[in-house]
């Protein structure tokens, strides 16, 4: 093989082994920041088992995100997703602001755990307030949250898993189980052209899930827990703001244009079933 051969092998090999490292990088510090942005919003540990970017395609597939619950709590853990599924505008990778086309996350597993002193959702409500009120009040905090921004229009969560556990002593009641088919939320970041930062987008996302499950459990959970939930929830929207409101009132809607799809259904049977003169 001629000299000018190989050069040009020795650098098609250099570029593509340049290409894998930029990706893995890439990779890398997705993860990392995904994990702090989520730690930071929530206040407990958060890791994620993999990240995948696909440069060319822009693409991001996501497995494994595990939020710890706070401290004292029994239960496995708080959240821990299955596959998130996003595609982003190419190029925005390498921008301040990533552009998000779709974001789906098929599999949630949450745990809401009941102590004496409080549940898992109550600390989290506390650490939400404190970061919000913290970001409002401290420029060193701001800083904290600086990064790349993302902008989401729509996020569909599919396979919502909830469970209810009391714990009155150190032995676990439960669980009670409820399931939430789907939960699509628009408008995500339409407020701010410029996008938000991860942690800004879970404390938007998270009270939005809860209020679906909230809305689900009534009549299914004691009515004891579905209240301090829905309560949690109230607390979250209001030092959150009314983008938060807003995403969990969508949460809620689902649910109340599936029973009066229900209520006409039950409404068409009565009539076909109902007796003539």
């Amino acid at each position: 093989m001629k000299a000018p051969q190989r050069t040009i092998i020795a650098l098609i090999a250099l570029a593509l082994i340049a290409v894998v490292a930029m990706g893995s990088m890439i990779n890398l510090l997705a993860k990392l920041g995904i994990q702090a942005g989520a730690s930071h919003a929530l206040g407990v540990d958060s890791t994620i088992a993999s990240v995948n970017i696909s440069i060319l395609t822009g693409k991001l597939r996501i497995e494994g995100l595990n939020i710890a619950n706070p401290q004292g709590f029994k239960t496995d853990h708080l959240m821990h997703s299955g596959k998130f599924e996003l595609k982003m505008a190419p190029m925005s990778i390498f921008s301040d602001t990533v552009e998000i086309n779709k974001f789906e996350l098929d599999g949630l597993d949450l745990i809401i755990e009941q102590q004496l002193s409080g549940s898992n959702i109550s600390v989290i409500s506390d650490n939400l307030s404190r970061f919000e009120s913290d970001s409002q009040s401290d420029p060193a905090a701001q800083d904290k949250e600086a990064g790349k921004k993302v902008k989401i229009e729509t996020i569909t969560i599919r396979n919502v898993k909830a469970h209810f556990y009391l714990l009155p002593g150190l032995e676990a009641v439960g669980p009670l189980t409820v399931e939430v088919p789907v939960i699509e939320l628009t408008e995500v970041t339409s407020d701010n052209a410029k996008g938000v930062v991860v942690a800004e987008l879970i404390r938007r996302v998270i009270p939005a899930i809860l209020a679906a499950v909230a809305k689900k459990a009534e009549g299914i959970i004691p009515g004891d827990l579905v209240n301090d939930l829905s309560n949690q929830v109230s607390r979250m929207t209001d030092v959150l703001g009314e983008k938060a409101g807003k995403l969990t009132g969508q949460a809620k809607e689902i649910f109340k244009d599936a029973d009066k799809a229900i209520d006409k259904v039950e409404g068409i049977f009565k009539n076909l079933i109902k007796p003539t003169d």
